[in-house]
């Protein structure tokens, strides 16, 4: 995704605190690459439970988890790739605690939210359109 964003300072560090808290915001246009993902599955043979034979199928093509019994990994569907285009924001929240602005001593709390305008399949049957996604980060290194 590409994104054009801003980043505030909410407190600076002063005599009192030597931390620095700050809040940012990116949004921009984002391509999804959609790849079916290609399992192999197992297929009896007439009139018998136990033989059968193995065959290429993709997850979707109503195969039930009981008869999964291998995948063929994620670049095997790549001939059959979509592209989806979609728009994507993410807010950060970050709080450094460095004693000198050369040192980089921080915590980073985000929020994104990626939303493509076709439904995209990826565990449940059912197409989802948004995708929420956050985390925690730590830095820590010098400034040059």
């Amino acid at each position: 995704h590409a994104g054009v964003g801003r980043s505030f300072t909410l407190f600076d560090r002063d005599k009192f605190s030597r931390a620095r808290l700050s809040a940012g915001f990116i949004a921009g246009p984002s391509l999804g690459l959609i790849i079916p993902y290609r399992i192999y599955r197992f297929v009896p043979y007439q009139g018998s439970t136990q033989l059968g034979y193995r065959e290429e199928a993709s997850f979707y093509d109503g195969v039930t988890y009981e008869d999964v019994i291998g995948e063929l990994g994620l670049m095997r569907g790549s001939r059959n790739m979509r592209y989806c285009p979609g728009a994507t924001a993410e807010f950060r929240l970050q709080m450094d605690m460095g004693e000198k602005a050369d040192f980089i001593r921080a915590i980073s709390l985000h929020l994104r939210a990626d939303y493509f305008y076709r439904g995209v399949t990826i565990v449940l049957p059912k197409p989802q359109y948004l995708f929420l996604t956050g985390g925690i980060g730590f830095m820590l290194g010098n400034a040059w």
